[in-house]
């Protein structure tokens, strides 16, 4: 029977360097160990961090920002109202009175195309509604400095923007009566050409021109009326809020929780290099048993 040296050799070689790794293994367990504490004191010094700057910079502007700020309702709500209402006319208004200037000579010219057609129509459109909306607005100062005794110019601005608004209110009339007559209602509704309501019934539209060119005007007033209630900003304040905690978050909250599972894969890994090592370290102790009565 042959004896193959090559491979005793090399179970030879590999128990060695088991036995190798088993005492090498007290140094590295204590060298994770380090590691181990390590990141997890971290962690908690991170958590730590990220509650008391949490606390100092989001949640205790946020209830002064709170506090502050209930001080002026219901007055603010209303501020806010009238700004977001007076927002959102401009932007339907405008497109619904630009599709009667778009059909005016060179206006439907597109400034841009992407990512959204807008012509000189639109423009003219946006600024004749901002316009109402600014009449409104400066009729309530004018208004305000008059009871006040100012300046007797500011009875004429008063009477300057009650007229412009006027002037306006039938320009826009107008362009929904032109607008109206696209849609053919009277044809629609089946009436004759001698009936007495087609004309009415044609310029329908006319009477929400009405409505729509009165209500900015009533948002301009009271957009002035309560603008000294506006308070803090809050876009500025969100922005603010969304911007530190999504910082605090990324720079301490989510390292602390990374710490933790970089801790808890060291515990397992330690956990596994004892269970691997049980054998060798078995073995050294039997040895050191056996060698202790000897050498007494």
């Amino acid at each position: 029977m042959d004896i193959n040296y090559t491979l005793i050799l090399q179970i030879a070689a590999i128990i060695i360097a088991y036995l190798f790794f088993c005492r090498f293994s007290f140094t590295l367990i204590t060298f994770l160990n380090g590691i181990k504490d390590d990141s997890f004191n971290q962690s908690t010094r991170l958590r730590s961090l990220h509650s008391e700057h949490y606390d100092n910079y989001v949640t205790t502007p946020s209830t002064s920002y709170k506090e502050r700020n209930s001080k002026l309702e219901p007055e603010r709500y209303y501020y806010k109202v009238s700004v977001l209402a007076s927002l959102l006319l401009i932007l339907f208004n405008s497109f619904i009175l630009a599709q009667f200037l778009n059909q005016i000579g060179a206006l439907s010219t597109a400034l841009t195309i992407d990512p959204i057609k807008i012509t000189y129509g639109n423009l003219i459109a946006a600024v004749v509604v901002f316009v109402e909306i600014l009449t409104g607005f400066i009729y309530h100062i004018a208004h305000e400095k008059q009871q006040e005794g100012e300046d007797t110019i500011w009875t004429a601005i008063k009477f300057g923007s009650l007229m412009s608004f006027l002037f306006l209110m039938f320009l826009e009339v107008v362009m929904w009566m032109r607008l109206s007559v696209l849609f053919n209602m009277s044809d629609i509704l089946f009436l004759d050409s001698n009936n007495f309501f087609r004309n009415l019934i044609d310029y329908f539209l006319a009477a929400l021109g009405i409505g729509i060119t009165l209500i900015e005007f009533f948002l301009g007033y009271l957009t002035s009326k309560y603008r000294k209630f506006s308070g803090d900003s809050s876009v500025v304040y969100g922005g603010r809020f969304i911007i530190l905690s999504l910082g605090l978050l990324l720079i301490l909250f989510i390292p602390s929780i990374a710490l933790i599972f970089i801790g808890a894969i060291i515990l397992v890994l330690i956990v596994f290099i004892r269970l691997f090592c049980l054998l060798g370290n078995y073995v050294f102790d039997k040895i050191k048993k056996d060698k202790a009565p000897s050498t007494s």
